[in-house]
């Protein structure tokens, strides 16, 4: 094969290649999730990638929703889960003077 004829295949060598680097990474963070202890505040909210929301925690770890695992989450939502488990609680304010109340139980097992 000829140089030229190798390169038609470029463009579909690289959005293979991003494809499966944001696998991996989503991966990855899905792991981190699942191996830690969570008491956290949601502090950020993000959705850049139009099909899914990444929501922010205050101790750095990450939560993905998309069509598939749609979460009803804001900020300031308080997010409670024991180590090596995908179930998470969830805890809303009402108002400012009163406490947390239960809003629902997710599991962020997508994979």
């Amino acid at each position: 094969m000829t140089i030229k004829k190798l390169l038609r295949f470029y463009p579909v060598i690289v959005i293979f290649g991003i494809f499966i680097y944001f696998h991996l990474v989503g991966k990855k963070n899905n792991e981190k999730f699942y191996k830690s202890k969570v008491n956290s505040l949601i502090v950020e909210r993000n959705n850049w990638q139009v099909r899914a929301t990444a929501f922010y925690l205050s101790n750095g770890l990450k939560i993905d929703s998309s069509s598939l695992a749609e979460f009803d989450l804001k900020l300031g939502d308080s997010i409670v889960k024991q180590k090596n488990t995908h179930l998470f609680k969830v805890y809303r304010r009402e108002n400012s003077r009163e406490g947390y109340y239960f809003l629902s139980e997710y599991d962020n097992n997508r994979y």
